[in-house]
């Protein structure tokens, strides 16, 4: 179970939960600024206050940021609000492949080929 999200990030108005792992709550939000649906991914609490780890998470947001490719999502922001690390990421509606249960091979296959098309983007970017 994740923790409740925080009271308000600067800059943004969280709307709801839509994914969580061991490192991060994502929540849909909206950009005040821009009025636009972004992904708000928050760095865990435990995780936040570790400032090597709150470092690894701007930095890893940072470096993705500048890698522009269709198959990989779009950094639209990084930044600290009263401690809590954060990114805004662009906001793909659909949900998380690993919800949508089994996928026909073909289906399986595009999305290998889409993962390994952005990690050659990366990789030619020397990430």
């Amino acid at each position: 179970m994740s923790l409740p999200p925080p009271d308000r990030i600067s800059g943004y108005h969280i709307v709801a939960e839509i994914g969580h792992g061991g490192m991060a709550t994502v929540y849909l939000a909206t950009q005040n600024s821009l009025h636009r649906e972004v992904a708000l991914k928050l760095l865990s609490p435990q995780l936040a206050a570790d400032p090597d780890a709150s470092e690894r998470f701007l930095r890893e947001g940072r470096i993705a940021a500048h890698l522009e490719n269709r198959h990989i999502v779009g950094i639209h922001d990084v930044g600290i609000h009263d401690g809590q690390p954060y990114l805004a990421m662009e906001y793909l509606s659909g949900g998380s492949v690993a919800v949508q249960g089994a996928l026909d091979p073909q289906m399986a296959l595009t999305i290998v080929r889409e993962i390994a098309l952005a990690l050659d983007h990366a990789h030619r970017h020397g990430v």
